[in-house]
């Protein structure tokens, strides 16, 4: 599972991938700190050859339990990990997690 970089402001984190012809990969979704933070918004960019996949699993590795996320819809903010799976075409796909 990837992980997302942390950059400023402090309570925000990033990743940009690029990904091959039908390559899958599986983003991890920050953890939120013991003072009760909790996941602000996500956004993410990508082209129309991606498809999106989000869990709620503590193992996000080990799960089947996958939701789809229709391109351009929101994406729950109790998700723990997002898998992006690549079309026919090269492309990259971008990521961000603001907590608050």
């Amino acid at each position: 599972m990837l992980k997302m970089l942390r950059i400023a402001p402090a309570y925000s984190y990033y990743l940009e991938k690029p990904l091959n012809a039908n390559e899958t990969v599986i983003i991890g979704i920050p953890e939120v700190s013991p003072n009760k933070r909790s996941v602000r918004s996500i956004g993410y960019s990508g082209d129309d050859t991606i498809a999106l996949y989000a869990t709620i699993s503590a193992d996000p590795d080990n799960t089947a339990q996958w939701a789809q996320v229709p391109l351009g819809n929101d994406i729950n903010l109790s998700t723990t990990a997002i898998k992006v799976v690549n079309g026919v075409n090269a492309t990259t796909f971008s990521i961000r997690v603001i907590l608050e």
